[in-house]
């Protein structure tokens, strides 16, 4: 969601922690509704943004980009493959996202491995084992040349740029997230249902050009309200 990346550039934030698991929400600090306000003006007064928008998702905004709908957009290093199996292979750069008001910290997130109830624990806990291994990482990066399984490495021993044979773009990737990866709080019992009401509340916002400041207010009390519905609010 690019009005909280720059929220989170901009010295924002989705909550605060207050300590023994519980946090209050900071939709509605100064630094948030300065990034709503500077999205909105993108998409309502100055109209940088490509037709439809609101309901692209995450196919439609890389198909915007590859076929030259649009000249930038924010993503992550998982695009990297799937845009080089297009036409506009060669004909693009990857760059850091700059740096807001208060530092160039960016949102970061990892992928999961989940053991399924009724699974057998020894031989789960074996894949698992075996995931994280340097020939399992360096396969999930290099198996399906459109797509990238594995994109940063758990595995400390495995560098992405040298997987991708000296590839500039993952030296950049694996700079961005171990200096500047803003990573969220991962106790949330339902972090989904939270990001998803974020984004639901901003389309709004934009389809309507409200006020920034009265729809983060808003979002700000309805996700306080989830907060308090999951047990995890002051």
């Amino acid at each position: 969601m690019v009005v909280v990346v720059d929220a989170v550039a901009g010295g924002g934030d989705y909550v605060k922690s207050d300590g023994n698991g519980k946090y209050t929400a900071t939709l509605d600090s100064s630094a948030a509704v300065a990034a709503a306000q500077e999205f909105e003006k993108f998409g309502c007064t100055d109209k940088v943004v490509q037709p439809g928008y609101l309901n692209d998702s995450t196919t439609a905004a890389n198909k915007a980009f590859q076929t030259g709908q649009v000249g930038m957009y924010l993503t992550g290093p998982y695009a990297f493959a799937p845009a080089d199996a297009t036409a506009v292979k060669g004909k693009y750069i990857a760059v850091a996202p700059p740096r807001g008001p208060a530092s160039a910290e960016t949102l970061a997130e990892g992928t999961s491995l989940y053991l399924m109830v009724g699974a057998k624990t020894d031989e789960a806990l074996k894949l698992e084992s075996f995931m994280t291994t340097p020939a399992a990482q360096t396969l999930g990066m290099t198996a399906v040349p459109s797509a990238t399984v594995v994109r940063l490495p758990v595995n400390s021993t495995v560098n992405a740029a040298t997987v991708h044979k000296g590839d500039p773009r993952w030296t950049l990737a694996e700079q961005v997230y171990q200096q500047e990866g803003h990573y969220e709080y991962d106790s949330f019992p339902n972090w989904t249902a939270l990001r998803q009401l974020a984004s639901t509340e901003i389309n709004t916002m934009m389809a309507g050009c409200s006020s920034p400041s009265a729809a983060m207010a808003d979002l700000n009390t309805k996700f306080e309200a989830l907060l308090r519905q999951q047990g995890i609010a002051e």
